[in-house]
């Protein structure tokens, strides 16, 4: 009987250590699924602050290029107000009368 009870005492020994080191396998992978964690969150934010930098860039592009092409339609304005205020100086000073028709060798029948 007391090789039974040795028996079963070395048994849950044999329990207690594999229970201690599945615990700190688990522990392990605990601490390994928290630093992955941990790394993943930082990519996250690195990319999250990259996507912001690359917004904010695109944004101050396109304002930039909405000012261009502003003054670019003004440059355009001004120019073909000046063409028309040459036009009409033109034709003001030099009175262009129709040029008559021109015969052509064809005759009509």
């Amino acid at each position: 009987m007391l090789e039974r009870v040795r028996g079963a005492a070395h048994y849950i020994r044999e329990v207690e250590d594999r229970t201690q080191e599945y615990e700190l396998r688990v522990q392990d992978l605990l601490e390994q699924v928290r630093a992955d964690l941990r790394d993943a969150d930082a990519k996250v934010r690195a990319a999250e602050q990259r996507a912001r930098a690359a917004e904010a860039q695109a944004s101050n592009a396109i304002r930039s290029a909405e000012a261009r092409a502003q003054a670019a339609e003004e440059r355009a304005a001004a120019a073909e107000e000046w063409l028309q205020r040459i036009s009409e100086a033109i034709e003001a000073e030099f009175v262009v009368e129709p040029a008559a028709p021109q015969k052509t060798g064809a005759r009509s029948a």
